[in-house]
């Protein structure tokens, strides 16, 4: 799945960062052993785009899904984690696109 991030002040996230903020989201809503049956890893990070490519087992996918988008806040700044693209092959969702 291809995660898009933004932040309240446009700020753009380093990847150490991002990936805390996805499994701050992961932690908070499915807990430590949610997290770990869903095995939700973030492969690679476009800080550029503030994008990034994740995996998770199918049968997590949903929750998984919810507990990114949940996530509104990180170090005290407004944040969203937006689903923009799911697939079952990282091909084709990755490397992101630019907005025409």
């Amino acid at each position: 799945m291809l995660i898009e991030i933004q932040t309240e002040d446009g700020q753009k996230l380093a990847g150490a960062d991002a990936r805390l903020a996805v499994n701050e989201a992961l932690f908070s809503f499915l807990g430590e052993v949610g997290a770990a049956k869903a095995q939700a890893r973030v492969h690679e990070f476009d800080p550029a785009q503030q994008a990034m490519l994740m995996r998770c087992s199918l049968h997590s996918l949903e929750e998984v899904i919810a507990a990114l988008m949940l996530k509104r806040f990180f170090k005290g700044k407004g944040i969203a984690l937006r689903l923009e693209k799911l697939a079952g092959s990282a091909g084709s969702v990755w490397p992101p696109t630019t907005p025409a």
